[in-house]
Formats: C-alpha cells, structure tokens, sequence
C-alpha cells in the first residue's frame, strides 16, 4: 500500500460480498487488465467517474455509489506493473486483483459471462442489474448508474 492507494487479493465469494443486499448502494465493478488496451483506454472514463462520486453523485441521484476495480493481471506483476499504472492515473481507493483461478472466478460472479475485458457491472442491493461487456464512457456509465438508482 502506498498513500491512498491499495491493491488487494479478492476470490470471487470475497468480491460478491462486498456487494451487500442490505445497504441501498449502487456498487460498479469495473475488470480490466493492464494488457488489455480497451482497459487502458476506459481508465480515464473510470477517473472521471470517481471524482464524480465525490464531487456531485449525491446532488444528482439519491442512491449511494461505490467503485470497485479489479484487475485480471497475474499476482507477481501487481507491485511492479498495476500498481504504478494506476498511481500514474491518479487513482485512489482500493483496487483488487484475482487471486483463485480465473475461469472459477468468472463463473463465480456470473455464469453467462465469459470473462471478456473490459465488463463492468451495476449491483444494487446485491442484486446484478446490468453487464456492459465493452468499453464505456463517462457518460454511458453515468446514465447507466441513473437508471439503476431511478429503478428503486
């Protein structure tokens, strides 16, 4: 851990848990890799969106959110390859990385996905509402974040 950034293991049953049904929060959890290039061009979308949260999610829309960004590089290229990429973006928070084996993982979390990068996905109250298999815009996950919390 350096600053205000973390990047920890997470098995899928650890992730999913993370994605309460009893808090009223929208969570998105965006996969990626660093050798994924769609990833790499999405990450400054994803930084846009963070500092939305903290600047103007409460004056837009009433329900809470939460990032969660997990990486799909392998565990001995985190210290030396994640993590001075994501510093180098201006990334905070806590950031995890896969740490069973990835097709367990993926079924995990969701059974018809096939574990294509970039996907993020939209929970609220622990429920999936919806799965984007490809590279988003600020402002597609802003209106699909809209959606999600008009949908209470």
């Amino acid at each position: 851990m350096k600053g205000m950034l973390r990047i920890e293991p997470t098995e899928h049953a650890q992730l999913l848990s993370k994605v309460n049904p009893s808090e009223k929060v929208i969570t998105v959890v965006n996969f990626w890799a660093t050798w994924c290039k769609p990833c790499v061009e999405e990450i400054p979308e994803f930084v846009q969106f963070q500092k939305w949260i903290v600047e103007n999610s409460n004056a837009e829309i009433s329900c809470p959110v939460r990032l969660i960004f997990v990486s799909f590089d392998f565990k001995n290229e985190i210290e030396k390859k994640v993590f001075p990429f994501l510093e180098s973006r201006n990334f905070s928070g806590t950031h995890y990385f896969v740490d069973e084996k990835q097709t367990t993982f993926i079924d995990g979390i969701d059974p018809q996905w096939q574990g294509q990068l970039p996907t993020t996905f939209i929970y609220f109250q622990g429920k999936q509402k919806t799965r984007i298999d490809k590279t988003i815009t600020f402002g597609e996950l802003l209106t699909s974040v809209k959606l999600v919390c008009g949908s209470d």
